[in-house]
């Protein structure tokens, strides 16, 4: 932080409370930051075995290590016996603070989207925690290894005798079919980037169940982004309309979508014969939706939810059990470089000058936010810069910019989101005043999940782009090329910013590996922070509140919020 910071402290805690705090009053969080610990870990997964032999475990290439040709294979093998199968029984309620954006396979983007396209749908990789460490194996894949000839190319053998839950074969066929749903160019999907699919990228069949699927770019992580793409029964995804307004799925995961009634709840239930380690053991899990954050919490001090998400710091000390989720979650705002007045970097510069992001996070979110140091990842991201620090608190500075560019008096608005995380009409409300104090005229509106959805992909040549654009990223891929594919690259689905020399060196940064893909990314952070061309505002971990009778092991993972196998419910 520089002096000037240090000097001035920004908005008081008075200050914040007359913005209209929102759920349980703002008090001191001290250290009561720690999760509740579970009431008893679960069973440790079995890994699935072939008829002939077990799978074999083993990793995708990470960026920390050369990649490697060698097949990275298998599921868990925490156990070599599957345990016996345990009869699904009860039911939870999960009160979320919106529906998902969409729940179609190629769209689906939003962290509550995953609530349910996790659970109904199998990927061809996933994420593995049991060791302590996380690493990348098969799922609906038995093997898979990166071309010796084509680096761009992933084979991907798939296990032999799955079914989706109505009974069409999984194969290499339905492989095929979402990645062409994805990257149809006439209707590409909104999460082609999250998949890894962008520029070019097409799948092919080599035999029944064998599948190559060839990324626009060299891409040494690829399978991790497999962990992220859902696949559906290709024949029912025929009959399914091509947009958001689709309300059913047909995958063939631990459980299965029985009912969705837009803006009001998911019902979900066991898939008693789901193929995989972890069996389900909640029979029934509806999924609610209230934006207010007090009302999610007074559901769960009522018994009337097991599971409330988002709720804000003090929930700690007040339910009787929480989650501390530590989440790669980076809360931003898009920065629109085409418009008049933010072209000019001393603009950008003075809005990223103009916010006091320190007292904000100590006021508003205490132990449960951090500093992203000018970034829009979080430490836990390869490439991550630590070289680079927060954007220095200097109101006086920023309105000599404003009024060195001619920007006084301009009108610029904020988009945001209802609910998108906790008490973000606090943040919106103070990062408007303290950014029209440099002379612009900054208004907020807040949007409902799917105006917002339209507005983040309103970034092609033509489109009405927001002048600012508030959004909260998550890095399932621990990797910075996730960020930076979806909003910072020439072409990313939600960038707004196309710098071709920029993008030039984020392709040839997805093909390397270890201390040389970290540094590459580390130089590309340089450029944007200097470029200012995001306005990052904080690292936040999410508070979940819990009922004492659900849990699972932590030991395994951190974050086992969306993974409905994991659960058990006590009687």
């Amino acid at each position: 932080m520089g002096s000037a910071q240090r000097r001035a402290r920004g908005v008081s805690r008075r200050d914040l409370l007359r913005l209209g705090a929102i759920g349980i009053g703002i008090v001191s969080l001290g250290a009561a930051c720690a999760p509740t610990p579970p009431a008893a870990p679960a069973q440790p997964p079995a890994a699935p075995a072939k008829p002939a032999e077990a799978a074999k475990p083993a990793e995708a290439a990470k960026p920390a290590e050369a990649a490697k040709p060698a097949a990275a294979a298998g599921a868990p093998t925490t156990a070599a016996v599957a345990p016996a199968q345990v009869q699904p029984k009860g039911s939870i309620t999960i009160v979320l603070e919106s529906d998902g954006d969409t729940i179609n396979p190629k769209d689906g983007s939003t962290d509550n989207a995953y609530f349910v396209m996790y659970n109904v749908y199998d990927q061809l990789t996933t994420r593995e925690w049991s060791g302590g460490t996380s690493k990348i194996v098969g799922r609906l894949a038995e093997s898979f290894e990166q071309s010796q000839t084509d680096p761009k190319t992933w084979r991907f053998k798939l296990r032999q005798g799955l079914t989706f839950i109505n009974g069409e074969p999984i194969n290499a066929d339905a492989v095929v079919n979402i990645v062409t749903y994805v990257t149809n160019p006439d209707k590409r999907g909104l999460s082609i980037d999250e998949y890894g699919l962008g520029g070019g990228a097409k799948a092919t069949k080599v035999d029944e169940y064998t599948v190559d699927i060839t990324t626009g770019a060299v891409d040494a992580i690829y399978p991790a982004r497999a962990a992220k793409m859902p696949i559906p029964a290709p024949k029912w995804l025929a009959t399914m309309p091509n947009d958001a307004s689709i309300t059913q799925a047909v995958g063939s995961g631990p459980y299965q979508l029985v009912e969705f009634v837009k803006g009001d709840h998911f019902l979900l239930k066991a898939n008693a014969n789901y193929w995989g380690p972890n069996k389900p053991k909640i029979a029934e899990i509806k999924i609610l939706f209230r934006n207010e954050v007090a009302v999610r919490t007074g559901m769960i001090q009522a018994g009337e939810a097991q599971l409330a998400t988002l709720l804000i710091p003090e929930a700690i000390k007040q339910l009787p059990a929480t989650v501390v989720e530590q989440t790669g979650e980076a809360v931003g705002i898009r920065i629109d470089p085409e418009h008049p007045v933010l072209k000019d970097l001393r603009v950008r510069q003075a809005i990223n000058m103009a916010f006091d992001r320190k007292s904000m996070i100590d006021a508003l979110y205490g132990e449960v936010a951090e500093p992203l140091n000018g970034q829009l990842v979080r430490k836990t991201s390869v490439g991550w810069n630590p070289n680079l620090t927060e954007y220095p608190y200097d109101p006086a500075k920023a309105r000599q910019l404003v009024q060195e560019a001619g920007a006084v008096g301009q009108p610029l608005e904020l988009i945001s989101r209802n609910g998108i995380f906790p008490r973000v009409v606090e943040v919106t409300e103070l990062f408007a005043n303290q950014v029209s104090q440099t002379g612009l005229k900054i208004t907020v509106r807040s949007l409902e999940v799917g105006q917002w959805r339209t507005v983040n992909a309103s970034v092609k040549p033509g489109d009405t782009r927001a002048n600012l654009f508030l959004s909260s990223s998550s890095d399932p891929v621990l990797d910075s090329s996730r960020t930076m594919a979806q909003k910072m690259r020439c072409g990313g689905v939600n960038s707004a910013w196309c710098d071709e020399e920029w993008t030039a060196k984020f392709n040839i940064a997805q093909g390397l590996t270890g201390d040389a893909r970290s540094k590459a990314f580390q130089e590309l952070w340089q450029i944007a922070y200097d470029q200012n061309v995001f306005i990052p505002l904080f690292g936040l971990n999410f508070v979940h509140g819990i009922s004492p009778k659900l849990h699972w092991d932590p030991t395994k993972r951190n974050d086992l919020v969306r993974d409905f196998s994991q659960w058990i419910l006590d009687d």
